[in-house]
């Protein structure tokens, strides 16, 4: 049992690695998996009230077909890059779950999506820097978890504006072993301009792209983003942290996600580009009396980055919705399956038994000041360069 400051210590352990897994009534479940780290802290996550809600309406001159794509830092889905209005609304910012308590910067974009030609979109706006595109304007006030965030955007003309890739790049996506090629959403994978900014949790969207089939199952990619946008946040590091995101999924659920820095300036790519990432198919399982064992695909490779991370988020969840978060760390090269072992909880309450439905991520990603030996593990979601996911499985638990 922790103290009242959330703090417990264990003494006269052996060698590592250890793993630790912390339980708390109406919250989720978390475990760090075979880590030799001395000190971690592992933030719960309530089953109930843990999101708050983006909303609101833009205005812009309205063109036939014309929607908007709408970019928040605060996204609870880590696979979201951008909620777009409908159709029939344009103007609407849809009701999007965030994370609460959390200040936030949110951009928009105006344009006929998914595009397939220059450029891209042909409106932007942001609530950071006012009506004028010029204006630095604070965050609205964070909405409490069941709150609402009530934004208000104005958007201006983009011509002449932004910046454009000085050429295009290639992605065979047929090395994303597993993907259904055949059915992905969308018929190609999706193209965005985003910035880690310093202070922020999430991504920012700063601007759009396209990709479009060259040969066989290798597409070509194109993208364009905010000057002003790019210049106003530069204060929170956005140049630095620029990213070209190419992103395929398909109709089962299925994603593969590659990142690659740009340089705003010159509109190259900086740093290694990686293939896209096959996907950790899970092994299907028998049933199981007690804590399961995942069997999975190994699909990361820890050297391939210079600097670069390799975890693995294994989840499981309950028929009452209760998750059950295990974070690996794979230290190997691809290939093969990896295993994981939930924890025997020994009489603490932990998932229902009975079906769970469990699915992997793997993630590549980088954590730049590795000289302090430290880790930030929210990073993880923050400075991804490669990301895939299988399908949930369900999990016969007795």
């Amino acid at each position: 049992m922790t103290g009242t400051n959330g703090r417990a210590t264990f003494t006269g352990l052996t060698a590592g690695p250890h793993t630790v897994t912390a339980v708390r009534s109406g919250f989720h479940l978390l475990t760090l998996y075979a880590t030799s780290a001395s000190f971690v802290s592992m933030p719960l996550r309530p089953v109930a009230g843990a999101t708050a809600t983006l909303q609101g309406n833009a205005l812009f001159t309205q063109a036939p077909g014309t929607t908007l794509l709408v970019g928040c830092t605060a996204f609870d889905d880590a696979n979201e890059f951008g909620v777009r209005t409908a159709n029939s609304a344009p103007t609407t910012i849809p009701a999007t779950t965030i994370r609460p308590n959390r200040p936030a910067i949110v951009t928009a974009f105006g344009g006929v999506f998914e595009p397939t030609v220059r450029p891209p979109f042909s409106f932007q706006g942001f609530q950071s820097l006012g009506t004028d595109l010029m204006s630095f304007t604070p965050p609205l006030a964070p909405p409490a978890a069941g709150e609402a965030s009530n934004q208000s955007l104005v958007l201006l003309p983009s011509a002449g504006s932004q910046g454009f890739l000085a050429q295009g790049n290639d992605f065979d996506f047929s090395l994303a072993t597993g993907l259904d090629l055949n059915n992905l959403l969308g018929g190609v994978p999706f193209v965005r301009v985003t910035a880690s900014l310093q202070g922020f949790g999430g991504q920012v969207l700063l601007g759009v792209g396209f990709s479009k089939l060259n040969t066989g199952t290798t597409y070509t990619t194109d993208a364009s983003w905010t000057q002003p946008g790019f210049a106003a946040l530069g204060l929170f590091g956005a140049n630095a942290g620029a990213w070209v995101v190419t992103d395929a999924r398909d109709a089962s659920g299925r994603i593969s996600r590659h990142r690659f820095l740009l340089n705003t300036l010159t509109g190259l790519s900086e740093g290694t580009l990686l293939d896209p990432q096959a996907i950790p198919t899970i092994t299907l399982p028998a049933p199981f009396v007690g804590p399961p064992v995942v069997e999975f695909a190994d699909v990361l490779n820890n050297v391939a980055f210079p600097g670069a991370h390799a975890t693995v988020d294994v989840t499981a969840e309950d028929v009452n919705g209760r998750r059950w978060l295990v974070l690996v760390q794979d230290t190997d090269a691809a290939g093969g399956t990896d295993m994981v072992q939930y924890p025997d909880l020994s009489g603490v309450t932990g998932l229902q038994t009975g079906t769970w439905t469990v699915k992997v991520e793997s993630r590549l990603w980088v954590w730049f000041p590795t000289v302090s030996g430290d880790l930030l593990l929210a990073e993880r979601r923050h400075a991804e360069v490669t990301y895939s996911r299988g399908v949930s499985i369900p999990f016969t638990v007795q």
